[in-house]
């Protein structure tokens, strides 16, 4: 933001001798204008580091730079002020900033939501480009409380870009943070819109200023700190996925499968075992990689064959487990029929012939019997025996009857 207005009103205030407000202290604004640089410096050197490993690079680098311009901008028009610096001069650099600095915020915030900028660039040349033709026939510049306001206005739109980027494209990454960063960056958006209207339309505006950028600096160092929880919780997020994905097929493995899964189960709730027949003989006679593309394959196969709603995932090895919710006992049968016939239909390419697979399932059907996944499970890892211990390429099914967790293995199976 333009501080000259600010450091105008803290040498008027010295000249006149005003200490007080309204039976209260002053701010002590060299202090804050101190701090304002310090947070400034911070957002360019927190963005630059976690630019260093994070997804967003790009996103965070161009925060940097935003932070950078209006730093500088920042630092020239105190120095202006102190009259170490042609007015002529340093109106015109820190402007050019401004115009600079706000738009990369915007362009920054935009690729933190994931949303592509693919006219990024086009954007600050276009504004830098109107401002530049209206600086030259109006010399807007030289007016402190004009440009002032150009600068409010700009910064005041750019964080409500930011904000409504960050908003209406949460759902791709809905963490908490990123809710509340969205909130800030419409706080400042509100701050400096508010600043730039008592600055146009005030008579008397520079305490209204020197207040406002209290609050937008307050602002500026919030924004740091959730710009950091964003990327953060991030990183976080992908650690969570990536343990609990099997990286050879990209589904979920036994510890997301316990996760999703009910504890407490239902009627209606059903559980297959999948194991691929042979794979030992298959591995060893076509090799490992041959056997981590058959895998691969087969948990794609089983997956077109379910509902959003059913869970898949590697079990261990060849085998799968797959839990359906709300389903009859024909549902659960049909769907074990049609992965055994998609899986047989699969082909693979082999030196000298081409190699079929071919799977066996075990299923059970909660009939109430049950109450809890282990039990489900065990009842379908029993059906599987029977139907691998049968001749493979069939489906054993638990019947519908009571069965304790400890009598399993010796009750009746049907096998299809």
């Amino acid at each position: 933001m333009d501080i000259s207005n600010i450091l105008k009103a803290e040498r008027y205030a010295g000249i006149n001798g005003i200490d007080r407000f309204e039976g209260r202290s002053e701010l002590h604004l060299p202090t804050i204008v101190s701090i304002y640089y310090t947070v400034l410096l911070a957002g360019v050197v927190l963005f630059l580091q976690l630019s260093v490993r994070a997804v967003e690079r790009t996103a965070l680098r161009q925060l940097a730079a935003s932070y950078l311009f209006i730093g500088i901008g920042s630092v020239i028009a105190g120095m202006g002020m102190h009259q170490k610096l042609s007015h002529a001069h340093w109106t015109v650099v820190t402007m050019f900033l401004g115009v600079t600095g706000y738009p990369l915020l915007v362009i920054g915030f935009r690729g933190l939501a994931l949303k592509r900028t693919r006219y990024g660039i086009h954007l600050i040349a276009v504004l830098f480009l109107a401002v530049t033709v209206v600086s030259l026939f109006t010399e807007i510049w030289l007016n402190d409380r004009v440009r002032s306001s150009v600068f409010h206005i700009i910064a005041g739109i750019s964080l409500l870009l930011s904000s409504i980027a960050l908003f209406y494209n949460r759902r791709v990454d809905p963490v908490i943070s990123r809710l509340v960063l969205s909130i800030v960056l419409a706080s400042g958006s509100a701050a400096f819109l508010l600043v730039a209207g008592h600055l146009i339309f005030a008579d008397s505006y520079l305490n209204a200023l020197k207040y406002g950028f209290t609050l937008q600096l307050f602002i500026n160092f919030l924004m740091i700190i959730y710009t950091y929880g964003v990327v953060k919780d991030r990183i976080e997020e992908r650690l969570r996925v990536a343990s609990e994905t099997d990286v050879l097929t990209g589904i979920g493995n036994r510890r997301w499968f316990a996760k999703v899964c009910p504890s407490r189960i239902r009627k209606g709730d059903g559980v297959m075992m999948i194991d691929i027949d042979h794979f030992k003989p298959i591995n060893d006679t076509y090799g490992h990689q041959f056997g981590d593309t058959a895998i691969a394959k087969t948990a794609y196969t089983i997956q077109q064959s379910l509902r959003p709603l059913d869970r898949l995932a590697r079990y261990g090895g060849e085998e799968f487990v797959l839990f359906m919710s709300g389903v009859t006992r024909e549902t659960l049968s049909d769907a074990a029929g049609r992965i055994r016939e998609k899986v047989r239909m699969m082909r693979f390419e082999a030196p000298y012939q081409d190699v079929r697979i071919t799977v066996s399932i075990g299923t059970c059907w909660n009939d109430s019997s049950f109450t809890d996944m282990e039990q489900l499970q065990a009842a379908a890892d029993a059906a599987l025996y029977e139907a691998k211990t049968s001749g493979r390429d069939r489906t054993a099914s638990w019947p519908l009857k009571k069965v304790q967790a400890n009598d399993l293995i010796g009750s009746k199976l049907t096998v299809s």
